[in-house]
């Protein structure tokens, strides 16, 4: 007796190289719109993040992770005071997390 398994394998031999084909590119074409929706909406919420920081900071970098485990950077910086100023911020907490004061 043939397996779930077994049936499906032998529906696969049977269908020609076009079909194989066609089935390829719809699930490629599936899987790069949704990726593109993902894309769009990780965009749209890191915009909508820097909006309300962009509130109460001039300049800022936000480094971490999302709910989804997945890293996170965003750096906004309007002028180059304002990136300059992030770069030294950044160069003082990096020396001062490796060489702490006191110790």
């Amino acid at each position: 007796m043939d397996s779930p398994e077994d049936k499906d394998l032998q529906k696969m031999v049977k269908m020609d190289r076009k079909q194989i084909e066609s089935l390829l590119k719809s699930a490629m074409e599936e899987y790069l719109t949704v990726q593109s929706n993902v894309k769009s909406e990780k965009a749209k919420s890191l915009s909508s993040l820097a909006a309300l920081i962009s509130e109460y900071l001039s300049a800022f970098i936000i480094i971490g992770y999302n709910v989804n485990r997945e890293p996170i950077s965003l750096v906004h910086a309007t002028n180059q005071m304002d990136a300059d100023a992030l770069s030294a911020a950044i160069n003082k907490f990096i020396l001062n997390s490796i060489n702490p004061e006191g110790k």
